[in-house]
C-alpha cells in the first residue's frame, strides 16, 4: 500500500512539474519551427494563434519523437526515461537546473550525473555575498573552479597577506601556504589534488580547472604527488581537519566543513573553525533534528 501511494505521488509530481512548465511556454518560441502553413503535428494542419501554450504533441515534434511519448511521461505513465532524454527535454522546455534536478529525482529516483547548463556553478545569487561577509566565523564562498566569491572578516584574518583569489591554487602553489600557513603541507595537498582532478573531470572545458591541473603537472612539488593522490586520497571530504598556522592566533587545528549551494551546483559554502594550540579539538560527530521523531509521531 505504501509503495502504491509513493508511486502515485511520484506520478502526480511529474505531472504537476511538467504541466506547469509547459503552461508557461509559448508555442511560437519552440526550437523547431513548423513549415509555413502547416502549423505543427495536429489534425487539419492549422496552427494555434501566437500566445498559446505548446501541446504535448508539440513537445514530441520538438524532441523528434513520435506523438504520444511525452504525453505518457507527463501523465507519469511512461517507462523510466533515460537521463539523456530528460536532459534534451529540459533544454527544449527551458527548465532551470533546479527543475531538471527535480525531474530526474522524480523520474529516475536520483540526481542527474552533471548540471544542465555548462555555466552552472560559476555564479551564485547576489544575496549570498552580504550573508557570508557578515558571518562571525571563518567562512567563504567559492565557485565550481574554487575562485573566491566572498569571505567573512574572520576568513580574511587567517592569511598573513591578502586573501587568495583561488583557495585551491593558493594552497597548492603559494610559497606562503607551503612554507608558513599549512603545517605538513603534503597532508593538505594530497586530497586537494584529488579534488581538483575530480572537479576537472566533471568540467573538462573549464579553463580555470584545466589551468590548475596543468600547473600540478608542471610544479616540481605537486607533480610527484599526483599518482599518490589519485590512488590513495579521496577528494576533500565534507568535513576535514588539518594543522595550520593562523596569521593572528598562531598554530592550531582547522576544521573545514562545506556544503553545495542549491541553485548553483558546484559552488560551495565553506565554513571553518580554528582551534589554537592547546585547545581541545572535539571528535567528529553528527547531529539530527530534535523535531524529526515528533514529526513522525504527528504523521
Amino acid at each position: 500500500m505504501a509503495e502504491e501511494l509513493y508511486t502515485q505521488a511520484v506520478r502526480e509530481a511529474i505531472h504537476e512539474l511538467l504541466r506547469t512548465i509547459r503552461s508557461g511556454l509559448d508555442r511560437e518560441d519552440g526550437p523547431a519551427p513548423y513549415p509555413p502553413g502547416i502549423g505543427g503535428p495536429r489534425s487539419g494542419g492549422v496552427g494555434r494563434p501566437r500566445g498559446t501554450n505548446p501541446s504535448q504533441q508539440d513537445i514530441d515534434f520538438w524532441m523528434g519523437y513520435s506523438a504520444g511519448y511525452y504525453a505518457q511521461l507527463e501523465r507519469g505513465a511512461a517507462r523510466r526515461p533515460t537521463e539523456d532524454y530528460l536532459r534534451r527535454l529540459a533544454t527544449v522546455m527551458r527548465l532551470t537546473n533546479d527543475e531538471f534536478v527535480a525531474l530526474c529525482q522524480f523520474a529516475l529516483s536520483r540526481r542527474p550525473g552533471r548540471p544542465l547548463h555548462p555555466e552552472e556553478g560559476l555564479s551564485v545569487m547576489a544575496e549570498w555575498v552580504p550573508i557570508v561577509e557578515s558571518m562571525p566565523g571563518i567562512a567563504y564562498l567559492q565557485d565550481r573552479a574554487f575562485n573566491t566569491i566572498a569571505g567573512s572578516p574572520a576568513w580574511k584574518d587567517v592569511f598573513p597577506g591578502a586573501p587568495p583569489e583561488n583557495c585551491m591554487a593558493w594552497m597548492l602553489f603559494s610559497d606562503e601556504a607551503r612554507e608558513y600557513t599549512l603545517i605538513d603541507w603534503e597532508a593538505w595537498a594530497l586530497p586537494i589534488i584529488a579534488t581538483v582532478v575530480s572537479k576537472w573531470a566533471d568540467h573538462p572545458d573549464d579553463e580555470t580547472l584545466a589551468g590548475i591541473y596543468q600547473q600540478i603537472l608542471r610544479d616540481p612539488l605537486t607533480r610527484p604527488l599526483l599518482q599518490r593522490a589519485l590512488r590513495r586520497a579521496r577528494p576533500h571530504p565534507a568535513a576535514a581537519r588539518h594543522r595550520m598556522r593562523h596569521a593572528r592566533l598562531g598554530e592550531g587545528v582547522l576544521t573545514v566543513f562545506s556544503a553545495e549551494l542549491a541553485g548553483s551546483p558546484g559552488a560551495w559554502l565553506v565554513a571553518c573553525r580554528f582551534y589554537p594550540e592547546g585547545e581541545p579539538v572535539p571528535p567528529p560527530r553528527r547531529v539530527s533534528s530534535p523535531f524529526g521523531p515528533a514529526c513522525q509521531d504527528a504523521a
